[in-house]
């Protein structure tokens, strides 16, 4: 009898800590649900700040940092989308849907790093394409001291 109550006790005590974990993850559902939606109904943005409110409760998975990059790219928010689908092929790298919607992003970046830095050796320098080589030559030689 003694010993069936102790079982009696602990299984209760198991489903006492899973109940909360079970009633988080059917509130995660119906977020994510309530999100994607959203989405298709063409609320982006009440999509994306559902999703972001399941990121802030702890959920990570390629398929909502997917979505959140979808969102992101629909109201023209290429950084952050980006940066979402970067998320999402990390936690699932062989997924084609990403890698598609991360290139496709990443066209309509405006790439401005094409443009060479500017040399600060033109600064301490200039003199070197300001005067005529013929005019340095003498010069140098003059301040040298040799004719």
């Amino acid at each position: 009898m003694i010993l069936t109550c102790r079982r009696l006790f602990a299984v209760s005590l198991i489903f006492l800590f899973l109940i909360p974990a079970a009633v988080s993850a059917s509130q995660d559902a119906r977020i994510f649900v309530t999100a994607v939606e959203d989405y298709h109904n063409g609320n982006y943005r009440s999509s994306q700040d559902r999703f972001n409110e399941l990121v802030n409760r702890g959920v990570a998975s390629a398929e909502l940092f997917y979505n959140l990059g979808n969102c992101c790219f629909k109201q023209e928010d290429l950084g952050h989308c980006i940066w979402w689908y970067e998320k999402a092929l990390q936690l699932n790298p062989g997924d084609p849907d990403i890698r598609f919607n991360l290139d496709y992003a990443r066209t309509f970046v405006k790439d401005t790093s094409n443009t060479a830095p500017f040399p600060f050796y033109r600064i301490f320098f200039f003199w070197k394409e300001l005067l005529p080589s013929s005019f340095l030559m003498v010069a140098a030689l003059t301040l040298n001291g040799s004719s």
